[in-house]
């Protein structure tokens, strides 16, 4: 008897076929496997129970990076093979729609790495079927060497007998090389001039220890690095990335110098630890010898384990903790070309330690906190991208979600699959724009989606929404902002019904033309009722505003205050500039560029301000992050509000402002007053939301929008949620964030266009 079996998922470059061949010998079966555009393409011949054993462990064994989606069977006529072979990849048809992403090194390359036994030695570049880079250097489809970045590197003898031996480890690993034939490692100066040494990493290493600051090529860009202990080398870097306080990420070589500085346990642990190594937040350890400079005014670090060969070498070489940050200037997407890394990164980096591997495409690193033992993704791109997300059902249309305009990231989908691109960034940009419109072609070509759907944000202004009405012969929808959001979120957690969206964040677009972000929605993937929102807050100056709170909390108290405002015993108002606040007043009396806005960020940015804790803001949610970063954990009161249940329900938090005003003039410690805000939030959703229950029977409630990326305020939330009988969905893989909106959009394009195909045939 012979089958044909197919298997699709991530199941190319994870060493599948090898893993086919030894199952099919072991069951003492006949036949091939081969990679196809739809994934592994195998046919087995033998006894029936010897089949149908192969068929029973083939899902059971797979190897470990592998992630087997579809698994079908069907009798094909006999060809009476004697062996079991391994055949070429076949390139017609449709491209496969899934790919590997890249891959920490794996414990087998790091024993050869640290073995000088080993003829891989040392070798930054080594990689096996079980690791190494896949997503940033795949050109195109099906998965051979030929579309990739290493097809200008020829195996030696010894790199092709493994290539090609299909009990090897690297049997079929397209970036297989070693130092005789693979890609090679330069130490450079800022001036491009090549530094001779013995040992590039081993020199770079001892640069670190002086206090240099190394440009350094990973797998999917440049990292920028330096020692996180050295006050003055962070400080350097800081100004010369124009960086003046967003936190620096962190590498440390293994979990044990990790715990010497954060708060470790068997949860955090394991997403530091796993394959695809992202960016950790971890509370600071105190006190620890990390440069204050690295994470100013924050709780936590972001931390990193090694997920390259260069990596695991140099952290071993210099026994340091190393700041390992994007390699790019403020604002601008990660470098990941050799040419241009030496010209825009010359006045930040002393070194280049850099290695002539291509990368296609740029990736940067993922962030994730710990929530409920879960994984809570913040930025979602290397190790995770391009993993599709699988739908409950099939879509319509192939369909194009364009995202938003900060931490914007597409989604392209088809059948049942939506592929959210890696993070791109802010597209002010113009280089960030560039990123964002090459990645679509890059994505389009790779998993055979041509648009005939496009969604996009409803804010005119957004470049994502502009770039997606010049698109040619296709058919427009602008969603939400908000909606996008919850319907994230219930994509997350497969939800149909319809649920209460609590939806907190910076601003977003309302229908009104407003500027929402502190919403309560009635809502499903077709559509949703605004039941209630924060009262809304002036901006004068507009986007000035964002950057300094001091306008939004003098506005805020003028409002409340009157002429009496500029009496109160506050900060605020003791270090305000008579110059400035006239012109502020001018603007509020006008109404000229000064608009309105409800985003629950904006009252953080508010309550900041009134607690003289940040008046000016140089990075987004800088205000917000240390709000929460000194709110007392063990602090249970809070401030009243009013909620006025009229027909659309209304709540009234001037008296939490009041209390925060009176508070500050009483000398209240902060961490005391910040806690007292949070929990005041909390009440606020959980009245709000038995109020929605009460008149809409809406049990469901979804936590999204990148307020909730406060761990404080999430956890509390859920909790009295929970407590008062509701069930409550959170993100987990998705960023509640604007990173997460395009899969929302795509899930709301879809019921649109069903019901309009319904309404209009």
């Amino acid at each position: 008897m012979r089958w044909e079996i197919r298997v699709g998922g991530i199941v190319q470059g994870v060493g599948f076929r090898p893993y086919l061949f030894r199952l099919a010998k072991g069951c003492g079966l006949s036949g091939f496997v081969l990679n196809d555009p739809g994934g592994v393409l195998a046919e087995v011949e033998g006894a029936p129970e010897k089949l149908k054993s192969f068929l029973t462990q083939l899902p059971l064994q797979a190897p470990p990076r592998a992630l087997v989606k579809e698994v079908s069977c069907r009798e094909i006529p006999s060809k009476r093979d004697k062996n079991f072979i391994i055949l070429s990849s076949q390139g017609m048809g449709e491209p496969l729609p899934y790919i590997c992403p890249d891959l920490a090194t794996c414990p087998d390359c790091l024993q050869e790495l640290m073995d000088p036994d080993n003829p891989r030695y040392r070798y930054p570049l080594i990689n096996c079927t079980h690791c190494g880079p896949r997503f940033t250097l795949v050109e195109g489809l099906p998965y051979d060497r030929d579309k990739t970045t290493m097809k200008a590197f020829a195996m030696c003898d010894h790199c092709l007998h493994e290539y090609e031996n299909p009990l090897d480890r690297r049997f079929h690993a397209q970036p297989n090389a070693c130092c005789r034939c693979g890609p090679e490692m330069q130490l450079r100066d800022r001036k491009g001039r090549r530094i001779s040494c013995e040992d590039e990493v081993r020199e770079a290493a001892g640069l670190l220890r002086e206090g240099k600051i190394l440009a350094i090529k990973g797998i999917g860009g440049y990292h920028l690095v330096c020692n996180a202990a050295d006050d003055l080398a962070v400080s350097r870097l800081r100004q010369q990335k124009n960086r003046p306080d967003k936190p620096f990420a962190l590498m440390a070589e293994d979990q044990k110098a990790v715990a010497a500085f954060c708060r470790l346990d068997k949860g955090t642990e394991k997403y530091l630890c796993d394959y695809r190594r992202p960016i950790v937040l971890l509370e600071k350890r105190q006190p620890n010898r990390i440069s204050s400079g690295v994470a100013p005014g924050q709780r936590y670090f972001g931390v990193m384990l090694p997920y390259t060969p260069i990596h695991h070498l140099l952290l071993k070489d210099s026994g340091l903790v190393l700041v390992a940050t994007s390699g790019n200037l403020s604002e601008e997407p990660i470098v990941f070309q050799d040419s241009l890394a030496l010209e825009s990164l010359s006045g930040a980096a002393d070194y280049f330690l850099v290695h002539n591997r291509p990368i296609h495409i740029r990736c940067d690193d993922s962030v994730v906190k710990l929530y409920r033992d879960q994984e809570y993704v913040l930025r979602r791109a290397r190790g995770y991208v391009p993993r599709p997300i699988s739908l409950a059902y099939k879509l319509e249309k192939h369909i194009l979600a364009c995202g938003a305009q900060q931490k914007c990231v597409f989604a392209l989908a088809r059948d049942d699959r939506v592929f959210l691109s890696q993070h791109i960034g802010d597209l002010d940009h113009a280089d960030v724009m560039d990123f964002f419109e090459k990645t679509i072609l890059h994505f389009q070509r790779l998993f055979s989606i041509q648009p005939e759907l496009v969604a996009h944000d409803l804010h005119p202004e957004y470049l994502s929404t502009r770039y997606a009405l010049s698109l040619p012969r296709v058919k427009t929808l602008g969603v939400q902002h908000h909606h996008a959001h919850v319907a994230s979120c219930m994509v997350e957690n497969r939800l149909s019904s319809p649920v209460i969206g609590v939806v907190f964040d910076g601003t977003g677009y309302g229908e009104d033309g407003k500027l929402w972000g502190g919403e309560f929605f009635l809502a499903d993937l077709a559509g949703y009722q605004r039941l209630a929102h924060f009262p809304y807050l002036f901006l004068p100056g507009g986007e000035q505003a964002l950057r300094e709170p001091w306008r939004i909390a003098a506005a805020c108290l003028k409002q409340m205050y009157g002429k009496n405002f500029g009496g109160l015993k506050i900060p605020l108002i003791e270090g305000l500039n008579g110059k400035e606040w006239a012109l502020l007043e001018a603007l509020l009396q006008t109404g000229i560029n000064c608009p309105e806005a409800c985003g629950v960020g904006r009252y953080f940015d508010l309550v900041a301000a009134l607690l003289g804790l940040r008046m000016k803001v140089t990075y987004e949610g800088q205000a917000a992050l240390e709000l929460e970063a000194i709110a007392d954990k063990n602090c249970g009161q809070r401030y009243d509000f009013s909620l006025q249940r009229l027909k659309s329900l209304k709540f009234d938090l001037a008296p939490v402002l009041d209390g925060i005003v009176k508070d500050v003039e009483t000398g209240i410690p902060l961490p005391i007053i910040a806690a007292k805000f949070h929990n005041s939030l909390v009440e606020v959703i959980g009245s709000t939301c038995e109020e929605i229950r009460a008149r809409q029977g809406i049990n469901s409630v979804v936590l999204t929008g990148g307020v909730f990326q406060n761990l404080y305020l999430l956890e509390r939330s859920h909790g009295v949620l929970a407590k008062r009988g509701f069930s409550v969905y959170t993100h987990k893989e998705i960023p509640a964030n604007d990173g997460g909106i395009a899969l929302g959009q795509v899930a709301i394009a879809n019921e649109r266009w069903k019901k309009c195909a319904l309404q209009c045939p």
